[in-house]
């Protein structure tokens, strides 16, 4: 506390009708229906939030209009201290992924699955993709590149965190890829591009983004998403490989792109619930 938790309400009254969301105790929570929540690609589904207000535990009841009938079980929230939970607190791994609004909302909704660039559209390096195929991210310490991210190419932008407990996060079947600067480290379990040695991070993008003259049997993007569970390392830019153009980001910010293992481990239901979307309403929780 203070927090916001958002939920989704499925269905409707007798007659189809909205049903009235309702606390309890408005001493401990309210609940808030933002514009921005609206038009989810699921029919019938609305999406509220819970504002945590004060210590204590309330309920948060679903009823019909006009007859007060309660139309659904009581969800229990309580807001507080850890002294309120049996449990000690849960420590989280979380993850931002900036896009337009539209696409953000279904990002809540569905299963990932790898993205990415389409054959037509693969037309020079800059439109390749750093480590290739997967579900790219910014982490914890980046999620304001996430929301600049977002705003900078669409109006209308909402940027969807994803959470992992430690637990989830250290268990996550396969190998990781981590590459903690742009052109010293060469971690053991990277691939070997050039001249038989495991590649840098520069080697490592540069052979994705196709800079370098090597033989590529397709012209798509590279796709280590079964190799790797996650892939993660600073942010490329033209004038990082000598190119005339855009500077890299600093090498302390860095991304996460996710591979298969990964992505089904944000994809478990647990995982899925926890979900959360930024939009110009809530942006300054960020």
């Amino acid at each position: 506390m203070p927090d916001i938790v958002q939920l989704a309400l499925w269905g409707g009254g007798p007659s189809g009708e909205d049903l009235d969301i309702v606390v309890a105790d408005p001493k401990v929570g309210r609940v808030q229906f933002p514009g921005e929540l609206a038009g989810f690609p699921v029919s019938n589904l609305r999406v509220f939030e819970f504002i945590g207000t004060g210590a204590g535990q309330t309920e948060i009841l679903a009823k019909v209009p006009r007859t007060g009938a309660s139309y659904a079980m009581p969800i229990t929230a309580s807001v507080g201290g850890v002294s309120t939970y049996t449990n000690p607190p849960v420590s989280f791994h979380k993850f931002y992924h900036g896009t337009n609004l539209a696409s953000a909302k279904k990002l809540m909704c569905i299963d990932l699955t790898p993205m990415t660039v389409p054959e037509a559209l693969l037309l020079d390096v800059n439109e390749y993709t750093d480590f290739g195929k997967g579900f790219y991210t910014h982490p914890e310490e980046g999620k304001r590149k996430a929301i600049e991210w977002a705003k900078r190419r669409n109006h209308e932008w909402g940027v969807v965190r994803f959470s992992l407990t430690s637990k989830e996060y250290n268990t996550i079947l396969g190998k990781a890829l981590f590459f903690p600067d742009k052109y010293k480290t060469r971690p053991g379990n990277a691939p070997k591009l050039f001249h038989g040695q495991n590649s840098t991070w520069i080697e490592f993008v540069e052979f994705n983004r196709h800079v370098r003259l090597v033989d590529i049997k397709r012209p798509k993007d590279n796709d280590w998403t079964a190799d790797y569970c996650w892939m993660r390392g600073p942010i490329w830019g033209r004038a990082d490989s000598g190119l005339p153009g855009a500077p890299g980001l600093p090498e302390k910010y860095h991304q996460v792109n996710w591979g298969l293992s990964g992505m089904q481990a944000l994809n478990t239901p647990d995982a899925k619930r926890r979900r959360f979307l930024f939009t110009k309403h809530n942006e300054h929780m960020l």
